[in-house]
C-alpha cells in the first residue's frame, strides 16, 4: 500500500481470552467484575493475550507477530488501557 508515494505494510492486532476461572487464580491473572441480576459481585479471573500480524493488501501471505501477555501491573484490579498495550507490542 502506497502512501505519500512510500510503501507501507499494515500490523493487523487483534486481544483474546485464553483461561477464565471463577475459583483459580494467580498473580498475573486479570480480574473482571461482574453483577448480575440481584447487584451480587461475582470476579472472574483470567489470561488475555494481545496477537497481530503484519500484512499487505496486495500480499496473500502474512507475517505473525509474537503474542504479548496482557497481565495486571502492581496488583491493579484492572490492567492499563489497551492503547498502552498496543504501543508496547
Amino acid at each position: 500500500m502506497k502512501i505519500n508515494g512510500q510503501s507501507h505494510y499494515l500490523l493487523a492486532t487483534d486481544g483474546s481470552g485464553y483461561y477464565r476461572s471463577e475459583k483459580v487464580v494467580c498473580d498475573c491473572c486479570m480480574i473482571e467484575e461482574h453483577f448480575d441480576e440481584n447487584n451480587k459481585l461475582t470476579l472472574k479471573f483470567g489470561h488475555n493475550i494481545l496477537a497481530g500480524s503484519i500484512v499487505h493488501p496486495n500480499f496473500r501471505q502474512v507475517i505473525p507477530m509474537c503474542p504479548e501477555p496482557i497481565m495486571r501491573v502492581d496488583g491493579e484490579v484492572k490492567t492499563i488501557r489497551n492503547k498502552q498495550h498496543l504501543e508496547d507490542f
